[in-house]
């Protein structure tokens, strides 16, 4: 038997919230997935070494190897949201008042907007958005507005030729330093290194 470890964060908070509400553990047959044969050889182009660095990081330019790994991924997910039951009413209800707020989040992460201000897009309490945001989707408002920033980060890293210091402004971070320490937290290696692994 052939197991898969698959991580990944998805960037829509309302996937987050469907696959953190399905079952924590699926079990297909190979039959159900044929692709699954050729699922190790593209990893192992891409990923070759098995290199921690590349790894967190698509090829540039986009690969016919990463577009079926990523075919692979949305099939995979597909099944889960077809075996996965629909979100209850009281969570439907708090996912619609939360809209305001996450579309204000989504659009004004680099400014790093105070939680009073963002819950008051929802015409909510700080307390109780804060509540409702982390019990839905499994990460506190903060933290969602760093990987936003982070995200962000990654992609002008790796597809511009900007320095660091001009991808931490971009991000709405003021201080270089403080940028780098948020980065190397994030994903075990610096922003430096990263335009060192992929010189664009």
């Amino acid at each position: 038997m052939d197991i898969y470890w698959l991580h990944f964060i998805p960037a829509s908070l309302y996937l987050r919230q469907v696959l953190l509400s399905s079952s924590s553990v699926h079990i297909w047959e190979t039959t159900d997935f044929p692709f699954m044969n050729d699922f190790n050889k593209f990893i192992q182009k891409i990923f070759g070494n098995n290199n921690p660095i590349t790894s967190h990081v698509p090829l540039l330019p986009y690969s016919y190897e990463e577009a079926k790994i990523h075919s692979f991924v949305l099939n995979i997910i597909a099944d889960i949201l077809q075996t996965t039951q629909a979100m209850d009413d009281s969570t439907s209800l708090e996912i619609k008042k939360m809209e305001p707020s996450i579309n204000f989040m989504n659009s004004e992460f680099r400014k790093n907007p105070a939680l009073e201000e963002i819950a008051s897009k929802s015409a909510l309490s700080p307390n109780y958005f804060h509540r409702i945001f982390k019990r839905n989707f499994g990460i506190t408002p903060l933290n969602y507005m760093i990987r936003l920033r982070m995200e962000l980060a990654i992609k002008l890293l790796t597809a511009t030729d900007k320095s660091v210091k001009e991808v931490a402004y971009d991000t709405g971070y003021q201080n270089e330093f403080y940028f780098y320490r948020q980065f190397k937290k994030q994903y075990n290696y610096s922003p430096g290194k990263l335009k060192k692994v992929r010189p664009f």
